[in-house]
């Protein structure tokens, strides 16, 4: 069949009608209003309006519309036509779907301000013309949905672009449970990273075909990790991983595993079975070394005889790993990030301290400290910031919440200073002011885009922590009260951005 693509024009929401031939309604009914109402009902209209008012429309899947009488009637898309309509005017909404519709625009008065009135729409010269495209459509598979490696890398992009997990659980709701994704992510790369003596496995370790809903079943089961030595937080971050020989060889057994067919979801130890005791000493002590597995052979390395467990060179470090929050490696954040300022030590894996033992207790809630979880490295920077960035450690939030808040703004202006100082391009003034500066040297490196978009935000109708306009009115609102959580969201939305602008200047080339 030849390409006859459908032309596309913007049409006014206001003038799309819905098709009260739509195959999601059960029978024919009399009027749009009443096609309305059946859809809210049965089809979560609602819920999609939100969806829409606070994601924002995205067109990528065009409303199709066929010309019938002059009008444009809805073919494909009529729930998308229906919240639009609604949401803007909820008084086409049934009952409480309308007092629903009408408080969520008051509480996101900017989101509606954006809302479209015209949208694109896809007209096809008759109905017959599509009934292909909607059996496609609506009969088959009409995309294929990313794999879990490809979901898991766009919730570390979020992360590393500066938003916050909070902030990925408020806003990009499709991700119920990013700590999954998180864990997952860090699995893989410690399996691209792994020292394994099978390079065929180790091949297969890192490629899709090992598939990580599978593979979670193993490296989320507590007794396989004690003897990999994996261990990780709440929120997925690793705070141990797989470093010594024995415990890199129980990793390269448990891929064999894998790779041979031998365990996959079905035949992975399951908890219900009157066996699983059983079933599972036998899989730890395969792990182990005790039983034959894919991957063993004899060996003439006296440290797996003895069990040696001196660690590989740089296996142990889980540095580099994207925090929860958003830090980076080479900025001293997350898990193995540098020592903090001062010898000082946060405690737990890598920062200052020594790695935790395998199956040790992961580092506490940052929202459940007293005062700031700062990971940032700035030993290096002048004394001046050190004795910020110390107090800024020390102080209790509950119960001076102005007072971080006004400190923090202290670090986040001086160390942009700092920063561009020791480029030899010194910048002055306010922070509004210096973050123009951070904007055009550093606003199209997409890693800091969305903070940089923070910290100059000083708009007033929805403030958001870490903003210029939060900050601002820490100082000078007198009816703005500060609450603690507010000041660690703000830092955590911040603290990467900070760890960058203290990111020492290149070393001058040699004459």
């Amino acid at each position: 069949m030849s390409y006859q693509p459908f032309p596309i024009v913007e049409v006014a929401v206001a003038s799309l009608h819905l098709d009260l031939n739509n195959f999601r309604i059960e029978d024919v009914l009399p009027s749009e209003s009443a096609a309305i109402t059946y859809l809210f009902a049965e089809h979560d209209v609602k819920g999609l309006a939100r969806q829409i008012l606070l994601e924002g429309y995205v067109d990528n899947e065009l409303i199709l519309a066929v010309k019938d009488g002059g009008k444009y009637v809805v073919l494909e898309g009529n729930r998308r036509a229906t919240a639009l309509k609604a949401l803007l005017d909820p008084s086409i909404a049934p009952g409480e779907s309308r007092e629903y519709l009408e408080t969520l625009k008051r509480r996101h008065e900017i989101e509606a301000e954006n809302l479209p009135t015209d949208v694109r729409v896809m007209v096809a010269p008759s109905r017959d013309a599509t009934r292909m495209l909607l059996a496609r459509l609506h009969l088959g598979t009409s995309k294929n949905i990313w794999g879990r490696d490809a979901q898991a890398r766009f919730v570390i992009a979020q992360l590393e672009a500066g938003m916050s997990l909070t902030t990925i659980r408020q806003e990009l709701p499709g991700i119920n449970n990013p700590s999954v994704y998180i864990r997952q992510y860090h699995v893989r790369k410690i399996l691209k990273e792994a020292n394994f003596t099978d390079q065929k496995l180790a091949k297969y370790a890192a490629s899709s075909r090992l598939k990580m809903t599978s593979f979670e079943y193993a490296y989320g089961n507590p007794d396989i990790q004690k003897v990999l030595g994996l261990s990780f937080d709440k929120d997925g971050v690793p705070t141990s991983i797989p470093s010594t020989r024995k415990q890199l060889r129980a990793l390269e057994r448990l891929v064999g595993l894998f790779e041979s067919k031998e365990l996959n979801t079905r035949k992975f130890p399951k908890r219900s079975s009157e066996t699983y005791d059983e079933d599972m000493k036998s899989l730890i002590s395969k792990l182990a070394g005790d039983l034959a597995s894919p991957v063993d052979e004899p060996t003439d390395d006296p440290s797996e005889a003895t069990g040696d467990s001196d660690v590989i060179d740089g296996a142990g470090d889980a540095g580099g790993a994207t925090g929860a929050e958003g830090s980076t490696a080479g900025q001293g954040g997350g898990p193995g990030g540098a020592a903090t300022g001062d010898g000082g030590s946060s405690g737990g894996f890598g920062f200052g301290g020594q790695p935790g033992g395998t199956g040790g207790r992961g580092p506490n809630n940052p929202d459940t400290l007293k005062s700031l979880h700062v990971t940032v490295a700035y030993g290096h920077a002048p004394v001046g910031l050190r004795k910020r960035l110390n107090e800024l450690r020390s102080l209790d939030v509950a119960n001076y919440a102005v007072a971080t808040a006004m400190l923090m703004r202290s670090v986040v202006e001086a160390s942009i200073k700092w920063h561009f100082a020791e480029r030899g391009t010194p910048v002055s003034g306010e922070l509004g002011r210096v973050m123009n500066d951070v904007h055009k040297a550093y606003g199209s490196r997409r890693p800091l885009k969305n903070v940089i978009d923070l910290l100059r935000d000083d708009s007033g109708k929805y403030i958001r922590p870490g903003s210029l306009r939060w900050f601002n009115m820490a100082a000078h609102d007198a009816n703005h009260a500060m609450d603690a959580q507010s000041v660690r969201d703000a830092w955590q939305n911040v603290e990467h951005f900070i760890g960058f602008m203290l990111t020492p200047a290149p070393a001058a080339p040699s004459p």
